[in-house]
Parts: structure tokens; C-alpha cells; sequence
């Protein structure tokens, strides 16, 4: 992912179609590889600017979010508390109340999200599966996902969490 970022910034869409295009050469039964899951046809190059994605992860992003402050609040609490600052630790828990309320919402979440993008690997690593059968799984698991997440941009509102946070 790190690398498709580094070539999408210098490259621009040019650079995303090429990587596609060696993906796609590359991800063969031949070179050791499983099939990939069919496209979506939002995920094709051109149809992706003009074709809303059904399996948007809003709520997703939204919990990688709030999952990314709870763990913050967490450890400065926690450094605070190492280097001896028992008073400034607990004025931060008490002006982020709210975060540190949802740590084990968040925790739970997070277990959940695990044994989705585990069960995600399986079906594309599989070897015995075919391409149609892989997308329909994903995205039945995808849909899964999102009905799992619903509601966390609410949790990130009880949270109490800055204005402009999801």
C-alpha cells in the first residue's frame, strides 16, 4: 500500500493503472499466486470516478479514527503516569472523559474488524475458489463489516471528541 501511495503521488492515475496492469499480469495461478476476486466495476480505472462504490467504509474510516484517539488519550494518560505526573494524567482523563469511555467499545470493535480482514485474506488467498465466488464473499463480508460498524460516528459524538472529528 505504502508503495501504490508512493506512485500514485508521482505518478498520478497513470502510475495506479500501470501497477493494475502488472497486478494483473503478475496475480496468475502460474506465478504461485491465487486468483483475485473479480472487479467491481467501481473499482475499474475510469469507472471509479463516476461510479458510486456500494461498499463505501465511511463508518470504517470512522472507527480507525476514534480507535486512533482513544489509543492517544490512552497513552498520554499512561506516559503521564510513568513519569510521575499523577496530577496532569488525571486533569487529561477528565477532560477526555468521554474518549477514554469508549476504550472498550472501541476495544471489542476492534476484535471484530480483526476476524473480518482475517476472513477477507482466506477468501483471496484461497486456491480453490473462483474469481466470481471470491467477490461475491468479499463483498457479502464487506456488507457484514459495515452492519457491524454502523453507529460508531454516533459513539464518536458521545466520545464528546473535537468538532470536525467524523
Amino acid at each position: 500500500m505504502k508503495i501504490e501511495n508512493l506512485i500514485r503521488g508521482h505518478f498520478g492515475q497513470l502510475g495506479v493503472w500501470t501497477l493494475d496492469v502488472l497486478d494483473s499480469a503478475l496475480h496468475r495461478p502460474g506465478f504461485g499466486f491465487a486468483l483475485r476476486p473479480e472487479m467491481r466495476i467501481a473499482d475499474m480505472p475510469l469507472a471509479r470516478r463516476f461510479i458510486k462504490d456500494d461498499m463505501e467504509g465511511g463508518e470504517r474510516a470512522a472507527f480507525y479514527d476514534l480507535r486512533n484517539e482513544v489509543d492517544s488519550v490512552v497513552s498520554t494518560v499512561r506516559s503521564l503516569q510513568r513519569r510521575g505526573l499523577y496530577e496532569e494524567a488525571a486533569k487529561v482523563a477528565t477532560r477526555e472523559e468521554g474518549t477514554l469511555r469508549m476504550g472498550r467499545v472501541v476495544k471489542h470493535l476492534d476484535a471484530v474488524t480483526k476476524k473480518f480482514r482475517e476472513a477477507k485474506s482466506q477468501v483471496v488467498a484461497s486456491q480453490l475458489l473462483s474469481r466470481a465466488m471470491k467477490r461475491a464473499m468479499l463483498d457479502d463480508l464487506e456488507r457484514r463489516e459495515n452492519e457491524a460498524l454502523r453507529g460508531v460516528t454516533k459513539l464518536s459524538r458521545e466520545a464528546d471528541l473535537p468538532i470536525g472529528f467524523p
